[in-house]
């Protein structure tokens, strides 16, 4: 198994429309941003449902289970709302926070024994890493942003400091890995500089969204559907893409018709996408943990 999550085709990809977007006005690369995160990112979250299903068939075969898990699958984003609500401040932290964790786990897991402790901690700083890096990539928008959301004031330096020690910490915990060889740690290396040059020539809603689609919301999917199918990739697309696709349309077309309601403007797109994908994140995590425990065991 292949430990560092690497694929060309995934770089040359990310580039290739970091570069094109250079040539595209700023309202357009807004425009590209939501549909990458509206049609791959969102896809990847709209089969959760039959992820359910699948792990209360294989762990318990019990009905009961899946209208449990379901109902607490729908509560939980009726809380991350209220949450939001009630104190936004609060509530960006725990995104950030279960985002990171989510974009760690996707990209490092096959790199740790299930047993390994430290492996919370390499999801975590790696995904705040990631996080990091946008931010200081991006300083004085990102800082517009969380003030508007969380009524704080960020700093360019903050940024830094989250992206460098974070990834200072995800490296020194990865270096007592005993299943990471120095070629890994060069690789990983790497692709953060690529990231981080992809960063640096995007604006913050693409740069997120380049991130989120191309190298968390894709691996995601092809795990997916390895669980669900148990087939070649482009096959089990086909199936994975019609089983999901009432949810995945109903989910597109509420933040659509949302965002032509409000009348957003270009930063209120990305507080908007904030609160959207605050709502989805975390029970999307729950299911998306079950399934690697299936798919290490």
């Amino acid at each position: 198994k292949k430990v560092i999550n690497f694929s060309v085709f995934r770089v040359f990809l990310t580039i290739l429309v970091a570069l094109c977007s250079l040539l595209i006005s700023a309202h357009l690369n807004i425009i590209l941003a939501l549909t990458l995160i509206l049609t791959v990112g969102l896809l990847h979250g709209s089969n959760d449902l039959l992820i359910i299903k699948k792990v209360a068939k294989l762990e318990y075969a019990n009905r009961w289970v899946f209208i449990t898990a379901l109902t607490a699958y729908l509560l939980s984003i009726g809380g991350i709302l209220l949450a939001f609500y009630a104190n936004r401040a609060y509530a960006l932290l725990f995104f950030v926070l279960i985002s990171a964790y989510h974009f760690g786990q996707q990209h490092v897991a096959a790199n740790w024994d299930r047993s390994a402790a430290p492996r919370i901690l390499a999801y975590i700083t790696y995904g705040l890493g990631i996080f990091g890096m946008i931010f200081a990539s991006h300083a004085d928008t990102s800082a517009q942003v969380i003030s508007a959301i969380a009524a704080y004031e960020a700093t360019a330096f903050q940024f830094t400091a989250l992206a460098l020690i974070s990834m200072a910490a995800f490296f020194v915990v990865s270096f007592f890995n005993p299943r990471l060889t120095l070629k890994d740690h060069f690789v990983e290396g790497a692709l953060l500089l690529v990231l981080l040059g992809v960063f640096l020539i995007t604006d913050l809603s693409l740069s997120f969204a380049l991130y989120f689609t191309f190298w968390h919301a894709l691996p995601s999917l092809k795990d997916q559907i390895h669980l669900l199918y148990r087939e070649p990739f482009l096959i089990g697309l086909k199936r994975y893409v019609r089983a999901s696709f009432f949810y995945w349309a109903i989910s597109a077309l509420s933040f659509v018709v949302l965002f032509m309601v409000l009348d957003v403007q270009n930063l209120q797109v990305i507080e908007l996408l904030v609160y959207f994908l605050a709502a989805i994140t975390f029970p999307h995590v729950m299911i998306m943990s079950r399934m690697e425990s299936l798919l290490e065991s």
